[in-house]
């Protein structure tokens, strides 16, 4: 019997939606497997059963160090630190043991959202116009405000909805800048996008690569932030597979292969696109997609012809 290991929770701002896509994610994993569930608590200690625990080459050992188990394979199921910044990923390749998910220096890239815009201008894909902030800087933020009107406010380092603000106006927009610096040490102001917030599932299955159709996030204006996201009290609506016209969807298709190929990106991952008029943006590329029983990742796998259940089990060796 092979022995997963699922980590979840962790030191970020997404600790609790963590657990929930721990929840549907474990529910889809075979009965013949030996699941062991870690919570990663926010003060940093791993927890199993009730008691601290550590990983080594070996296996999961107590406090005692007491092995509790070999570790056959790793599920990282955090959003945001320390899972989608690269240090989960980063320790399990210096104890060489398999896991779900992009490396620790793709996932890092993905995660800074300064260096995925560098890297992804770099080759020629388009994304959201912007400036970065190191220090709190009255003169950029007005420059900025009176080019493009309309702007976003972001935390360089952190979820796609943690730190992330829409300012009405300029006295907005200074507040939001703080509180933005509180999550992170560079701060972006973007361009607002007029337009439509779409996503691509991105995975491999049996040694192939898919894309599937864009699914839509349909706000009706208000802005996608967490509660909107996670809430199951929430009123934007989801389409898993948006009104597009077949060029379009294809066109979208081809870009969000194109930034699989070009961050190097492992196993899965879920492209954010905002479409305004003819132009296609990149907006963000999550390496660990929310997993929740209303997330839009897994729907549209299914809807891509692929059962999630059995794209989680055939990556586990062996299983």
């Amino acid at each position: 019997m092979k022995n997963i290991l699922v980590l979840f929770g962790g030191g970020g701002n997404e600790h609790e939606i963590s657990r929930k896509s721990k929840d549907y994610l474990v529910s889809q994993l075979q009965s013949n497997l030996n699941i062991l569930e870690v919570e990663i608590l926010k003060s940093g200690q791993w927890v199993f059963n009730g008691g601290n625990v550590f990983l080594t080459r070996i296996g999961l050992l107590n406090s005692k160090k007491e092995n509790i188990s070999k570790i056959d394979f790793v599920i990282p199921c955090i959003h945001g630190r320390p899972g989608e910044d690269g240090q989960i990923q980063a320790m399990l390749a210096l104890l060489d043991i398999p896991f779900l998910g992009c490396n620790a220096q793709e996932s890092l890239n993905c995660f800074n959202k300064l260096t995925t815009k560098s890297i992804l201008d770099n080759f020629g894909v388009l994304t959201v116009p912007f400036v970065a902030l190191d220090s709190f800087d009255s003169k950029t933020i007005d420059d900025f405000l009176k080019e493009h009107g309309n702007i976003f406010i972001k935390a360089n380092s952190e979820g796609s909805s943690i730190g992330c603000y829409h300012p009405q106006d300029l006295e907005q927009a200074y507040k939001y800048v703080k509180e933005a610096f509180k999550f992170s040490k560079f701060v972006l102001l973007e361009k607002y996008i007029n337009g439509r917030e779409l996503e691509v599932a991105a995975f491999e299955f049996n040694k192939k690569l898919f894309f599937t159709k864009p699914g839509e996030i349909i706000t009706n204006g208000k802005f996608y932030d967490f509660e909107e996201k996670y809430s199951s009290k929430s009123c934007t609506k989801t389409e898993i597979v948006a009104t597009l016209d077949e060029d379009t969807a294809l066109r979208i298709q081809a870009i969000a292969q194109r930034v699989f190929e070009v961050m190097n990106l492992r196993h899965l991952s879920r492209i954010d696109f905002f479409k305004e008029g003819n132009r296609i943006y990149v907006n963000e590329i999550n390496t660990f997609p929310g997993m929740t029983e209303i997330s839009l990742f897994p729907k549209m796998m299914e809807n891509h012809g692929i059962n999630f259940s059995d794209y989680i089990n055939h990556l586990i060796p062996n299983s």
